[in-house]
């Protein structure tokens, strides 16, 4: 039977999260290395250690990786990301006995504060250099997966531009959350080093409380 690792940040908290009654778990669209009897594994985890614990349903973000790996215009990656979504929610929700909470980030993109991050983080970006260096970091380090594994679909570095549109707009819908009370992130996988750098305190620059957040990294074993 697999086992399930948990790697806390900041990692003063890892022997202790009672201080937290709820935790969102995180479930990407369109990975290709994750099935979902891993994603229903890392919920199992999540439900076992908080009182309260919802879905965050990355769909909207997708739409930029199909940008990226297929080199979908706008509009559609919107509706084929949105359609992936609710397929991937459907396959998690039916091998559950109660249908959980399930947060969208196609849902957050309306919330009335979104907006006001969103200008805010593009602000960061073009004014923070420490900002802007992490998130292009990130970016290459993601279309360079991409392209090593065959799925880039657009010049290097159209793919970079669009993967850091991607990051500062995940870095707002997670700002959103966190004024929300959602402070514990729970994923099967690594944080993305920027929003880790926010928890650190290696960057700043925002309103949002992006450096009370709780990133807690699962891995199965």
């Amino acid at each position: 039977m697999s086992r399930i690792s948990a790697s806390v940040t900041p990692p003063s908290l890892k022997a202790d999260l009672s201080g937290f009654d709820r935790c969102l778990y995180a479930v990407s669209i369109g990975g290709h290395n994750k099935s979902i009897e891993d994603i229903l594994q890392g919920y199992r985890w999540a439900i076992g250690h908080f009182g309260r614990c919802g879905i965050l349903l990355g769909d909207s973000l997708y739409r930029f990786t199909l940008q990226i790996q297929r080199g979908s215009n706008p509009k559609l990656a919107k509706q084929i990301a949105r359609k992936a979504g609710q397929r991937t929610l459907d396959q998690i929700v039916s091998q559950l006995t109660r249908l959980p909470e399930v947060i969208r980030s196609s849902d957050i993109l309306t919330h009335a504060r979104f907006k006001e991050y969103l200008e805010e983080v593009n602000a960061l970006y073009d004014t923070n250099r420490p900002f802007r260096e992490s998130v292009q970091s990130d970016a290459r380090v993601f279309v360079s997966r991409q392209s090593s594994r065959g799925r880039l679909a657009l010049p290097e570095s159209e793919a970079i531009d669009i993967a850091s549109a991607y990051l500062v707009e995940e870095v707002a819908i997670y700002g959103c959350l966190a004024e929300e009370g959602w402070l514990v992130d729970v994923y099967l996988g690594a944080e993305l080093p920027t929003l880790q750098r926010f928890i650190t305190g290696e960057l700043s620059g925002t309103s949002a409380p992006l450096h009370k957040r709780v990133n807690v990294a699962l891995r199965i074993r």
